[in-house]
């Protein structure tokens, strides 16, 4: 990620987050940078496929490892296939720390029937041990 980022110019960063399964053996989730239509994969796990358990967590520890490797200041945008949405990656922090705060907008959910327009907002102060999140 550090590689990509010191050839980047923009202040804002596209990563895809992509589950790709072996038959039902192995699935590979791998988080990219996306440019100019093309994925650079900058972080991965293997895991077994046919095993019960969530997916979010490894990539909740893929997001937290590459966090570090972001500028303060850089907006991360992470799309994702909406079979790893997950309410707990609503509860990861959007900001690296105290003293910073994030606002997006975005939509949530492919059916128009059930479609929403969504702004959030990302507080951190300083001295609170946790941001405030407001969608």
């Amino acid at each position: 990620m550090r590689w990509v980022l010191s050839l980047w110019t923009s202040k804002d960063i596209a990563l895809a987050i992509d589950p790709t399964m072996l038959s039902d053996r192995l699935c590979a989730i791998v988080v990219s940078v996306v440019y100019r239509g093309c994925a650079i994969p900058v972080a991965w796990v293997v895991m077994p496929a046919n095993k019960k358990g969530k997916w979010i967590d490894p990539v909740c520890e893929l997001l937290d490892s590459l966090s570090i490797a972001i500028p303060t200041g850089m907006r991360a945008i992470v799309m994702m296939d909406r079979g790893l949405r997950s309410p707990n990656l609503w509860k990861r922090k959007p900001v690296s720390g105290p003293g910073n705060s994030f606002i997006g907008s975005g939509t949530a959910f492919s059916a128009k029937s059930k479609r929403l327009q969504w702004t959030i907002i990302v507080i951190w102060d300083e001295g609170q041990d946790e941001p405030w999140i407001i969608l």
